[in-house]
């Protein structure tokens, strides 16, 4: 079988959560006995075209964005390519171009599958996401215009996989109640942290009685990272918060943890590169994810979680699915549940490392994740 992946970025272009889950997407397909041929079809530029087995195809993007743009340039690129190169079941992620995915699935006759890693073609106004920047202000009027035809080409795919029960059902209300979507998580990267021992739990960090809390994510507003600053001042100075990632908010959260008085107690570490950032969670004690909107997934949880340590979330959107234990959860936009809630996991953060790093390894790994995908393409190309 020879799987086609169709995604907007691929990775050394892009290390994001959804360019990074592509990437290992793609390569433990490549070596699964029932692939015989993996092909990335991209819209970065210039980059390797070949990577752990897998054959990239690099184009480069238009130079004025819109999801119309872009999925008019996809086609005329890949209307003869795919059929020349003898792709078997095309997989779009990254959802910005599921919509040729769709069109040249029906016009080919390959059969397709979609990710649904994230809301690119829902206002976020929809689902009640107070957003207001340029991009939600394109998709309101692209919804009202060209969005019913992307929507019609995207319903030519045969099979969605979402990750998260939360995408689906958000999917289901506003895009496709006739439409067949699994759900089936994103996978752990098995070999990220190659060198991890039972020495390397969290217990040996406490020693000195600081505990070192750890964020990592994007800090636009709705990954709530303003209540993990606001939690600083209902914890202890010996709780060190850590918080690793860029974006336009960032000096806003800076100035205030300034006007609280916690300036010394957070740290902002700024962007950090994927391939960097196992030296935070081997510093860390605890693993906080804040956010206050219906996130697809989390895969930093997941990063945190193959490193033993113990999680702290949201009870909203994809994040809560992931954790195992009810009581790492607290309600969204509340500082002071989320700072108690931090102490009382890091009182027993020993046994949550442990039980997160099996569970995770029981759910999450490519062993478990793979076969289901495989199920997918098999049900597809059975029926057409």
């Amino acid at each position: 079988m020879h799987v086609g992946i169709i995604t907007p970025r691929y990775p050394p272009n892009g290390d994001g959560g959804g360019a990074v889950s592509s990437q290992l997407l793609a390569r433990m397909l490549a070596s699964h006995k029932e692939i015989s041929k993996v092909s990335v079809y991209t819209f970065d530029g210039n980059g390797p075209t070949k990577q752990n087995g897998v054959t990239i195809n690099r184009y480069s993007a238009p130079s004025i964005f819109s999801f119309e743009i872009l999925n008019t340039y996809a086609y005329f690129k890949l209307r003869s390519r795919l059929d020349d190169d003898g792709v078997d079941i095309l997989h779009s992620y990254n959802m910005r171009l599921h919509p040729v995915v769709g069109h040249l699935s029906n016009k080919l006759s390959i059969p397709s599958v979609a990710s649904l890693n994230s809301y690119a073609f829902i206002p976020y106004r929809d689902i009640n996401i107070p957003v207001n920047n340029l991009l939600e202000i394109y998709k309101t009027m692209s919804k009202k215009t060209a969005g019913p035809i992307l929507r019609n080409r995207m319903r030519n795919i045969d099979s969605f996989i979402a990750i998260s029960s939360t995408v689906a059902n958000i999917y289901y209300d506003e895009m496709f109640p006739n439409q067949n979507i699994e759900t089936i998580p994103n996978m752990y990267e098995p070999d990220m942290f190659e060198s991890i021992t039972e020495d390397n739990s969290t217990v040996n960090n406490t020693m000195d009685e600081v505990f070192d809390i750890l964020y990592v994510g994007s800090l636009r507003e709705t990954k709530g990272v303003e209540y993990l600053v606001k939690a600083a001042t209902h914890l202890p100075t010996s709780y060190q918060i850590s918080i690793a990632g860029g974006g336009k908010n960032k000096p806003n959260l800076q100035q205030l943890s300034k006007e609280l008085n916690v300036d010394e107690q957070v740290t902002f570490f700024g962007r950090v590169p994927h391939k960097d950032i196992k030296k935070l969670y081997a510093q860390a004690d605890l693993f906080v994810h804040p956010g206050i909107w219906p996130e697809p997934f989390g895969r930093t949880i997941l990063e945190a979680m193959q490193y033993r340590l113990p999680v702290v979330a949201t009870n909203i959107g994809g994040p809560a699915e992931v954790i195992p234990h009810e009581e790492c959860l607290c309600n969204p936009e509340d500082e002071v549940a989320l700072a108690r809630t931090i102490k009382r996991v890091l009182s027993n953060s020993t046994n949550y490392g442990k039980k997160n790093h099996i569970y995770v390894q029981q759910t999450y790994s490519p062993d478990v994740v793979i076969p289901k995908i495989l199920d997918v393409y098999k049900s597809i190309s059975s029926s057409d």
